[in-house]
């Protein structure tokens, strides 16, 4: 596949205020009127041409779930969802309703997020009821757009922007809940709210990075709300296959002055682990056995060429390792531009402290280490190639990071978990 394919490829496959009392949200039991027309949103760009706004279409195409690390786990209720890294929630509960603020890295609101157990409404009422609750007269009657998308068992996601009289930017706005005869009609049960509050971010440059929280916020509340919860069935302890190599002594010295350099030692020197440590579990994919900490939970993913397996903690995606066959060479770089542009962007700009490359009979291999505000990073990129600085052939991609505090344990563990990894 060309170079350009083969990273979208992998794109693809990753593809709230305290204090709140009771009846914040002066909800009642409303009278059925008319809703306006979906219009589509226009904006203006510097050729004077009318574009779509790109989270109306990711809205389209679905808001995605984060799967990737930058992002941690919050609840409302039962409802699990992901903020970013650095975020916080702010959950009240007011009787069966759940009251919630998400706040910045700055300490700043980002957005506030209901959910209510509701009586039958009709979804405009209902939407001029909270908008007058939250934000009085600030709130205007115009909208840039109304969108709706349907999901199993007749629930639906409604999606508009409303503008605000004291703000320059609008202010997006997602319901979800179960529909009656049209998309207008609110049925009774469990109603979701996110009013999202981005005055803040309202530079160009930001608003790619907002576009991506506001999806992942919305995608991840969307999931929890209208997916029905299936059990993983992911068995603890599975055994090891029988054919698996003869690991090397667990008493070799690793020699390295940093994770790339140890790394690339072991890949060198065809070092492995010996036994499976203390407290860790068997993962086993279709492609791929490995050895991980139990303390974390493996997630399988098929793609095109192989699968991919995230490894989170606590609620928080850690590591994401990929393995695959590719047959067009692929420079490397261009691997980790498109790999932290997608997928670790979310942590904010890096000092770039280590880059490790090795070549050799064994393939191709290049570490990057990274330092973001509070945590470092790694990417890895190995492969079979036989042209240094490009991927090609079967290869493995390895993205983690660590808090600062903990950077030495989670480095080790990372490093056992990849000299466990047979494909």
């Amino acid at each position: 596949m060309k170079k350009n394919s083969f990273i979208f490829l992998l794109v693809l496959i990753f593809l709230l205020a305290t204090g709140f009392s009771e009846g914040m949200l002066g909800l009642r039991t409303l009278e059925a009127t008319e809703t306006q027309q979906a219009t589509e949103a226009e904006v203006s760009v510097g050729l004077n041409l009318r574009t779509i706004d790109p989270l109306l279409i990711a809205f389209r195409d679905g808001f995605k779930t984060p799967s990737l690390p930058g992002w941690k786990e919050s609840l409302i209720g039962e409802l699990t969802f992901k903020i970013p890294l650095g975020f916080s929630a702010e959950i009240v509960k007011n009787g069966a309703n759940y009251d919630g603020r998400i706040v910045d890295n700055n300490g700043l609101t980002f957005a506030q997020v209901f959910l209510y157990q509701l009586d039958a409404y009709q979804l405009e009422e209902l939407l001029n009821t909270l908008l007058k609750t939250l934000y009085g007269d600030k709130a205007m009657e115009e909208k840039k757009f109304e969108e709706f998308k349907a999901y199993p068992n007749d629930k639906v996601a409604y999606f508009t922007r409303v503008y605000m009289s004291d703000q320059k930017i609008s202010y997006p706005v997602l319901f979800a809940y179960q529909k009656g005869e049209t998309n207008q009609d609110i049925m009774p049960g469990s109603v979701l709210f996110l009013f999202v509050e981005p005055s803040e971010y309202q530079a160009e440059a930001d608003q790619e990075q907002l576009n991506s929280w506001i999806e992942g916020i919305g995608g991840s509340l969307l999931h929890a709300m209208t997916i029905e919860k299936k059990q993983q069935a992911e068995d603890a302890k599975k055994p090891e296959k029988e054919d698996k190599t003869e690991l090397e002594d667990e008493s070799v010295e690793i020699l390295g002055n940093n994770f790339g350099e140890k790394l690339a030692y072991c890949i060198e020197n065809e070092i492995y682990l010996a036994e499976l440590p203390q407290n860790w579990i068997v993962g086993e994919a279709d492609y791929f056995t490995f050895w991980y900490p139990d303390s974390m939970e493996a997630n399988y993913f098929d793609i095109t060429d192989g699968e991919v397996v995230d490894l989170t903690y606590q609620g928080v995606t850690m590591a994401k390792i990929f393995i695959g066959e590719s047959y067009e060479y692929v420079n490397e770089e261009e691997v980790f531009d498109e790999l932290y542009q997608n997928y670790l962007a979310g942590l904010g700009t890096y000092k770039m402290v280590n880059t490790t490359p090795a070549f050799g009979d064994f393939g191709s291999l290049i570490t990057y280490e990274m330092d973001f505000n509070g945590y470092k990073g790694w990417i890895s990129v190995y492969s079979e190639s036989d042209w240094e600085g490009y991927l090609y052939g079967e290869y493995l991609i390895f993205l983690g990071i660590a808090p600062f505090n903990e950077v030495e344990a989670w480095e080790i563990d990372y490093l056992d978990i990849l000299i466990s990894m047979q494909f």
